[in-house]
C-alpha cells in the first residue's frame, strides 16, 4: 500500500555553493569537464564530451538514491538549461534490479530542436540505447538563452510506463507497454557538447520530485483507513 504521509516531496538545487552539488549529485560518466561555477550553476565545458550526473542525496559517498516504483508512481526532474552552442541535454530514468533504462533527450541548436526517447541505454557510460521516438520542435530554443527542460517517468500499469519531456512550451511523450517494470529507478541528467562546443552547457535550478501516487490510489488507501477506524469503533 502507498503511504499517505509524505505523498510528494520536491527538492530544488540552485547551486549557490559547490557543497550543494557535492552533497546531492554523483558524477557517473565524465571526463572531468563538469563542475560548479562560482556564478551559482553547473557547467559542462568539455569538448566532444558526454557527461552523466546522478541525483544522489549521499553525493559522492557510498550508496545511491533509488526510488521504489509501483502503479501510480510518478518521478519528475527539471532544470534551467542554457546551451551556448549546439548539443543535447536529457534525463535518465534508470531501472535498477530489472527492467529498462529510459532516456528523454533534446537536441538543441541545429535547426529545429529534436525531441528523442530511448530505451535500454547504459547510464554508467552515457549510452543512449535504442531510439524509439523522435519529433522536431516547432518552437526551437535559442542558443545562449536559458530555458526550463523537464521530464517524467509515470507508471501506468504493471507492464507500462509513460516517458514525457517538456521544453519551451512543447511536450512530447511515449508509452512503453508490455515491459518489465523496474522495481527501483535512479534519476540522472545527461549533457553532450560536440567538438565545436567550447562554451559548453550551463545548468541551474534542478528540481527533483519524489513519487506521487495516483489520486485513485490515495482514495483507495483513505477508504481502507476509514473502514479500519469504523471496525475499531464497533469493536
Amino acid at each position: 500500500m502507498l503511504a499517505l504521509g509524505g505523498i510528494s516531496h520536491g527538492a530544488t538545487y540552485s547551486f549557490t555553493t559547490s557543497a550543494e552539488y557535492d552533497a546531492n549529485f554523483r558524477e557517473v560518466a565524465t571526463g572531468g569537464s563538469i563542475g560548479h561555477n562560482a556564478g551559482g550553476y553547473l557547467s559542462n565545458t568539455g569538448v566532444n564530451q558526454t557527461v552523466v550526473v546522478a541525483y544522489d542525496t549521499d553525493g559522492a559517498g557510498p550508496g545511491t538514491t533509488l526510488y521504489p516504483v509501483t502503479i501510480g508512481t510518478t518521478l519528475s526532474i527539471s532544470a534551467d538549461v542554457k546551451m551556448n552552442e549546439a548539443g543535447s541535454f536529457g534525463f535518465y530514468f534508470s531501472g535498477v534490479g530489472g527492467g529498462s533504462t529510459y532516456l528523454a533527450l533534446i537536441n538543441i541548436g541545429s535547426g529545429n530542436d529534436q525531441f528523442r526517447f530511448f530505451s535500454d541505454g547504459v547510464m554508467s557510460n552515457g549510452g543512449a540505447g535504442t531510439q524509439d521516438f523522435s519529433n522536431n520542435s516547432t518552437n526551437p530554443l535559442n542558443l545562449g538563452e536559458s530555458a526550463n527542460i523537464s521530464a517524467s517517468f509515470e507508471v501506468l500499469a504493471a507492464d507500462a510506463v509513460r516517458i514525457s519531456m517538456t521544453a519551451n512550451g512543447q511536450t512530447f511523450l511515449r508509452d512503453y507497454t508490455g515491459i518489465t517494470l523496474p522495481p527501483q529507478v535512479e534519476i540522472a541528467f545527461r549533457t553532450y557538447n560536440p567538438a565545436a562546443a567550447t562554451l559548453g552547457t550551463d545548468i541551474d535550478n534542478i528540481v527533483v520530485t519524489d513519487p506521487v501516487p495516483e489520486p485513485s490510489a490515495i482514495g483507495l488507501a483513505a477508504l481502507g483507513m476509514a473502514g479500519l477506524a469504523a471496525r475499531r469503533r464497533r469493536a
